[in-house]
Parts: structure tokens; C-alpha cells; sequence
């Protein structure tokens, strides 16, 4: 694989993901599988960061999560599957054999213990996820902005007490 890859652990403190080259890929993808934002700590994602998923992969939320993009070319935050060429390259290594499709990836669930000032999307893609919607809220209330949800089962699932601001 093409990316670096952050699988099936819980964030313990607060943690920033940026842009970085390596081996030869500029601004080389982060590839998730199960990853869990724990309680008290939160996880910020700089413009520009492309962030892809494993089939099935997901971020749980249960504090803090601020993508906040920029609305100019190269610098939104990007949430999409492994097999997506379009944004980060062929990080799965195989050339044209695979396509992506609206069945890839889980989507990011935010739990009810997230903080909402702390929970928050803006100039944000969301592409080939599956299940009920890219960013699922359970009682949260995150904020959504300037950001676009293609190719996917749904875009914002909200249940519970969740009232979210889009």
C-alpha cells in the first residue's frame, strides 16, 4: 500500500494529522481501518489531508474531531475509500483492477459523549461510503459545513437526541 497506514487503535491524547511526503508521494494518504477517537482527547486533521478507508473501516468519535479544509483546490479534507484513485493516488497498489464503489467504507459515527464545539466538518469530501451515511450521530450535535457527500448510501444520519448544524 501506498499511505500510512493507522489501524484498529484509540487515540489517547490529542493528536494533529498533516500533510506529509514519503517515499517519493506527496502528501501521501492516511489509511484507517477501526480507529476510536477516546474520550478526552481530540483529533484534528489540517487542510488539504486525504484520509482513506479499508472496507468496513470507520472512525468512532467520542470527544473530538475537527477536519476543517479550505474552499481552494488540494486543500479540502477527504474521507474515502482505499480504492478511490481520484484523491491520493493509487494507494492500493493496483493500478486500474479495482474501482471504487458506494460500498467501501463505514463512515465516521459520533457518539453521544463527543463534544459538539469539538466535533466539527468544513470543506469536507465524503466518497464511497456504506451503511446509513457518511457522518452518523448518536445524541451529538456536530457541525457540518461546506462539504460534499457523493457516492455513497447517505450523507448525515442523525438519531437520538442529534441536532446537528449543517
Amino acid at each position: 500500500r501506498k499511505g500510512i497506514r493507522v489501524q484498529n487503535e484509540t487515540l489517547t491524547q490529542d493528536a494533529t494529522l498533516q500533510k506529509r511526503s514519503f517515499g517519493g508521494i506527496s502528501n501521501i494518504p492516511y489509511i484507517f481501518q477501526y480507529y476510536t477517537i477516546g474520550t478526552g482527547v481530540t483529533l484534528t486533521l489540517d487542510p488539504g489531508v486525504v484520509c482513506k478507508f479499508w472496507s468496513g473501516g470507520t472512525i468512532t468519535v467520542n470527544n473530538g474531531i475537527i477536519a476543517e479544509g479550505l474552499a481552494t483546490s488540494g486543500n479540502r479534507v477527504i474521507f474515502t475509500s482505499l480504492t478511490d484513485d481520484f484523491y491520493g493516488g493509487d494507494t492500493n497498489a493496483d493500478e486500474d483492477a479495482t474501482a471504487s464503489n458506494a460500498w467501501q467504507w463505514g463512515g465516521i459515527l459520533v457518539n453521544n459523549q463527543a463534544l459538539d464545539p469539538l466535533t466539527r466538518f468544513d470543506n469536507c469530501i465524503f466518497r464511497y461510503v456504506s451503511g446509513q451515511g457518511c457522518i452518523r450521530t448518536v445524541s451529538a450535535s456536530p457541525s457540518i459545513l461546506n462539504s460534499s457527500f457523493s457516492n455513497s448510501t447517505g450523507g448525515v444520519y442523525a438519531t437520538g437526541a442529534s441536532n446537528p448544524l449543517i
